[in-house]
Parts: C-alpha cells; sequence; structure tokens
C-alpha cells in the first residue's frame, strides 16, 4: 500500500507538470536574423551582436519580460521557412511589407522606410540616377525584396542581378571587384561606406515599400505584444536615437520611425486589425 501510494504521487506530479507548463516571460525570445546584415544586426570586434535590430530587440525583450533572447543566424533565402516551421519565434531582420509576404507571415506594424541604395567602390565613376545603372553587374541578397525589385526591372534597365545569400557576401563581391555596385536598403548601404573607406554610397532609389518585423501567422497574441513594445519605442524616441546612431544622421521629422500607427499589423495588408488600443510604455 505504502508503494502504492508513492506511485499515485508521482504520477499525480508528473501529470501537473505535464499540464502546467513554464509561462512565455520564463523563456528566452528566440529570433532569427541576418547577421551580417548592416546596420541592423552585426558581430562587434568581441563578437557581440549590435545594431539598430538588436536594440529593438533587447527592448521588446525587456517589456515582454521574456528571460533573455537568443539570435540565430539565417540566410534570409531561408528565413520565413525557417519561421513557418517554428524554428525561431519571429525575424528580426528588418522585412520588406508586401501583398506577397503578407500571405504567408503576420506582420507587426512598419517601424521605418524601405528605400534602397547604392554601394560601390569610391574609385568607381558615381551613379547619380537609375539610369547610370543600366547594364551594371549587381550584387543583391538572394530572395530579398530588393532582388524582386531589380528582377521586375531588369529587362527594361539590361542589369545583371547576381545573388548571395548573405549581406556580408554581397559588400565582398563589389569590394573585390566582381560586381559594379551592391544595391540595398539605404541604412545598410550608408553604413558599410561609412565603415570601409574604400567604398561609398551613391544615388538613392525610392520603393515606397516600409520595413517590418513577422511572425508566424497565428502568432496574433505575440504579434500584438512585440508591436506595443515597438509603439513605445517609437513614443520614446529610442528608435530614432538607435537609427540615428548607427546611420549617422537623425531620421527625418515626418518618418514613421516616430509616429505609433493605427491598430495591429501593417495596414491594408493581410492580417491587419484595425481595432484601436491604448499605448501603455510604463515600466
Amino acid at each position: 500500500m505504502k508503494t502504492g501510494r508513492i506511485t499515485l504521487a508521482a504520477v499525480a506530479c508528473i501529470f501537473f507538470q505535464t499540464i502546467s507548463p513554464a509561462s512565455s516571460q520564463d523563456k528566452k525570445l528566440v529570433v532569427a536574423a541576418d547577421v551580417g546584415f548592416p546596420p541592423y544586426v552585426m558581430k562587434a570586434p568581441n563578437g557581440d551582436l549590435q545594431g539598430i535590430s538588436i536594440d529593438m530587440l533587447n527592448y521588446v525583450a525587456k517589456k515582454l519580460g521574456r528571460n533573455g533572447t537568443e539570435v540565430i543566424d539565417q540566410e534570409y533565402s531561408g528565413i520565413i521557412v525557417g519561421l513557418n516551421a517554428g524554428k525561431y519565434d519571429l525575424v528580426i531582420s528588418p522585412t520588406h511589407v508586401t501583398e506577397k509576404r503578407a500571405e504567408s507571415v503576420l506582420y507587426t506594424e512598419p517601424f521605418q522606410e524601405a528605400n534602397l541604395g547604392v554601394l560601390t567602390m569610391k574609385d568607381h565613376a558615381r551613379f547619380n540616377s537609375i539610369d547610370d545603372l543600366r547594364g551594371v553587374s549587381i550584387a543583391v541578397v538572394r530572395g530579398s525584396a530588393t532582388d524582386a525589385f531589380l528582377t521586375e526591372r531588369e529587362a527594361e534597365y539590361k542589369w545583371s542581378v547576381v545573388r548571395y545569400g548573405k549581406t556580408a557576401d554581397a559588400v565582398q563581391a563589389v569590394l573585390s571587384g566582381r560586381e559594379a555596385a551592391h544595391i540595398a536598403g539605404e541604412s545598410s548601404v550608408a553604413l558599410a561606406a561609412k565603415l570601409n573607406d574604400k567604398l561609398r554610397k551613391d544615388v538613392s532609389l525610392p520603393t515606397g515599400l516600409n520595413y517590418a518585423w513577422i511572425v508566424r501567422q497565428g502568432d496574433v497574441e505575440l504579434r500584438n505584444k512585440i508591436e506595443d513594445a515597438i509603439e513605445c519605442m517609437k513614443k520614446d524616441g529610442a528608435l530614432a536615437a538607435s537609427i540615428e546612431n548607427w546611420f549617422g544622421e537623425k531620421p527625418a521629422a515626418n518618418s514613421i520611425i516616430y509616429k505609433p500607427l493605427p491598430g495591429y499589423g501593417a495596414e491594408s495588408f493581410k492580417g491587419y486589425d484595425p481595432t484601436p488600443h491604448e499605448l501603455t510604455c510604463g515600466g
């Protein structure tokens, strides 16, 4: 009888543990990023990660009460597949908001305009307009919105789109002379030129697109909590301060960098919830 009582107690304990999982606050926030995408996610000389996305991640994790963070380095071409396979909670690489992507992921509200910049060698002839890029060999990150932007215009401008798995490889292609230019997000290009005196940022290419973070479809509660934190980061100026620090210039006064947006998600895209919500940023 004594043995039976012990066995039943043990079974009850196991059952209780099974139905009482640790709260999300006890877990690390596991994210993915294309490490080496300046100025969003980069390795510091000591091996630590730094950049705009890391500043945002630390702010969001603290706001969510998470027990630390873990960043998985993932080539961008496979980053959404990994997200939907459950390898991580969200993607902190800045992701262009597009209708096609909105079919397979859930966007936070946009946090920055996504204009493109042209990176080339300082001794190369200057690219002053999009027309100057006609016939040029251009390095891009495979699967990115920049890849799509250039591919859609390839027949018109006759440029050659050469795809690389990671941003660092695309930049190295320009440094080695394999490609004449690398096109990516304007802030990424500006920082690459700032950090290497052999490189230069040339013309900016407006896209009409914005950057956001992404979570799996169905993870509405997590998306909304993350967005609340991003809105607080906008409201208290922490996002603008991070972007100015890494980009090297103050964001325009009318930028969405400063503006918490209505509802949850990217307005007019799938997954958007227009329900008003109050912003609580204390603590």
